[in-house]
């Protein structure tokens, strides 16, 4: 137990779902809840699970009946991960907006860095993010109390608006932003107005 005071939470991409869930879960110690790029439960988003590719389509249905069977397709298809397979995450276009942000300085550099943490023990962190992805919420974001600010680019190549619009219309106190010319990787180069939206 690390005895932290009340504070807010933010969660980018992935890791909106985890902050909402924690706001859930510990309302006392939770005072805020931020998401940008984030995704709503597939099973409530309208159109998520006709949005998903055929192979995501196959792994969600066999989820509801052979569950082993549908992690290991999720292991299998995020082996390219693990070791250096990463890196190929940088050799193509992430979308005008983005390529526009990791060609500042410095950002390249550690936006790698960030990945390469992320994949220190693999893959595995990778498959829990695509199994959590497919798997209905654990609680309803209607039950969420706490203010919730919500940012999306409008160029986003990589998290349609659906699921922020879901989320927008479920939880009680909300507000949503988005951002023109702007992609998946906003809080780059809007950190500070974000941390001040929480605080």
């Amino acid at each position: 137990m690390l005895n932290l005071p009340p504070s807010p939470v933010i969660g980018w991409s992935a890791g909106g779902r985890y902050a909402l869930a924690q706001g859930f879960a510990a309302p006392d110690l939770v005072t805020a809840i931020g998401v940008s790029a984030g995704r709503g439960p597939i099973d409530q988003v309208p159109g998520a699970i006709d949005a998903l590719a055929p192979e995501d389509q196959l792994i969600l249905a066999l989820l509801a009946h052979d569950p082993a069977r549908a992690l290991q397709a999720i292991a299998t298809d995020d082996a390219w991960f693990a070791d250096d397979g990463w890196e190929s995450m940088f050799e193509g276009t992430w979308g005008a907006a983005d390529d526009r942000v990791l060609a500042t300085a410095g950002t390249m550099a550690a936006m790698k860095t960030h990945v390469r943490e992320g994949a220190r023990q693999g893959a595995a962190g990778l498959i829990s993010d695509d199994l959590v992805a497919l798997t209905p919420w654990s609680f309803s974001a209607t039950d969420i109390q706490q203010p919730v600010h919500l940012w999306w680019g409008e160029d986003d190549t990589d998290t349609d608006r659906m699921g922020l619009d879901y989320l927008a219309g479920a939880i009680p106190h909300v507000t949503l932003v988005t951002y023109p010319r702007e992609g998946h990787l906003l809080p780059i180069h809007h950190w500070r107005e974000m941390l001040a939206a929480v605080s």
